[in-house]
């Protein structure tokens, strides 16, 4: 049985140095009714009192929950919120943040800014190039594929969001929007992945790498339409053959019947009115008639065990895709590269095996889940 940490005897906060989020936790079984069953944020633990400092998330102060007083509470009186009610926690502190953000009269004025400015460049209301947007996507969705599309869109908004301070905000012209570019590109994988020893090359090589890679998706991506069926298959045809012919001799069938009844019914009618005694007309064949009126179509008999099947070639195999790099693959190798990130980073921004397998093993079950869910798709898309 493991030991318990004296400092964190609940395993309620990270590992020393680890870029983990503090844990959000459950309020239970206190003495305060008004408390119970809020949420709050762990902040460090007391050895002297035995008690962790916990930060209230109230509804009158969600959005930084970290500049409240903080409140002492036992152990056994916190437990770990669920998946659900972290989320939940975690949505309202963004939905209040933002919606602090955009009524902060400084924002307010800094998008009227943008906004004044990028109408009097494209010479529309903004809005309206959003519409139109918006109309060409689902065009492309149409005409090319969803995955496609999404690819082909992300690419082409990473690449203009890097030049952006070029091309929109220094009104720079196309030539020194491409000089200045691999310096950019440099600057957004550092502050991305906070790996500081990436040179110009490396970056501007990691760009080529991924510009391949995303033609290769929208260029080579395999066919998703069913192959064409054989041109050869001769029980088929036969059969079809026979049936159409068939038809048209049971037609044939059917009208001699009715031919051969109005006979029957005239002779009886003869031999009625001349006196005549029952079936003195009938001919004497009458059996022979009536029986063979329906013969087995000749078309119909098909010797299948004369048939040459080697004259006929085997229908071709269903092509399989040479590759299950696709964007389900994509973005699981964003989530697992994010994670190991998030989880192998020391606050000095070095990567620390250690670290990485601290908060591996204090990871809650619902993350290694997904971990894992990644894992498994980004090998499946290399190896299968």
């Amino acid at each position: 049985m493991a030991e318990t940490n004296a400092n964190d005897p609940s395993g309620l906060l990270p590992p020393p140095g680890s870029s983990t989020n503090p844990s959000i936790i459950k309020i239970v079984n206190t003495a305060r009714m008004d408390i119970n069953d809020s949420f709050g944020i762990v902040q460090s633990y007391n050895t002297d009192r035995s008690r962790y400092l916990v930060t209230l998330i109230s509804n009158e102060n969600p959005i930084s929950p970290y500049n409240q007083a903080a409140i002492s509470l036992k152990p056994e009186n916190l437990q770990k919120a669920s998946f659900i009610e972290k989320t939940k926690i975690q949505g309202k502190l963004v939905y209040n943040g933002v919606k602090q953000q955009i009524m902060d009269p400084r924002v307010q004025e800094e998008l009227r800014r943008h906004y004044t400015t990028a109408q009097s460049r494209l010479g529309v209301k903004p809005e309206y190039l959003l519409y139109g947007f918006i109309i060409l996507f689902f065009i492309f969705v149409r005409l090319f594929g969803f995955s496609r599309v999404i690819m082909g869109t992300s690419f082409t908004l990473l690449v203009a969001g890097v030049s952006a301070p070029e091309w929109y905000v220094g009104r720079c012209d196309f030539k020194t929007t491409i000089i200045k570019f691999p310096g950019r590109w440099r600057d957004a994988i550092v502050e991305a992945s906070g790996f500081q020893n990436i040179s110009t090359k490396m970056a501007l090589g990691a760009f080529i790498a991924l510009t391949l890679f995303t033609g290769k998706v929208l260029i080579f991506t395999p066919s998703t339409h069913r192959p064409p069926s054989p041109k050869h298959i001769p029980i088929s045809n036969a059969a079809t053959s026979a049936s159409s012919k068939y038809e048209t001799s049971n037609t044939q069938t059917n009208t001699r019947t009715i031919q051969l009844l109005e006979e029957i019914y005239k002779f009886g009618f003869e031999d009625a009115t001349n006196e005549k005694p029952f079936g003195s007309s009938l001919p004497d064949n009458l059996q022979a008639l009536v029986m063979d009126k329906i013969p087995s179509p000749p078309d119909l008999d098909i010797e299948y065990d004369d048939l040459d099947y080697n004259d006929y070639p085997p229908p071709p195999p269903t092509s399989k895709p040479k590759s299950n790099m696709g964007m389900g693959t994509i973005m699981s190798l964003f989530t697992l590269f994010r994670m190991l990130k998030e989880m192998a980073t020391d606050p000095h921004g070095q990567i620390s095996f250690p670290l990485l397998v601290a908060n591996i093993k204090m990871a809650d079950s619902w993350k290694l889940g997904i971990f894992g869910l990644c894992a498994y798709k980004v090998l499946s898309g290399f190896l299968f």
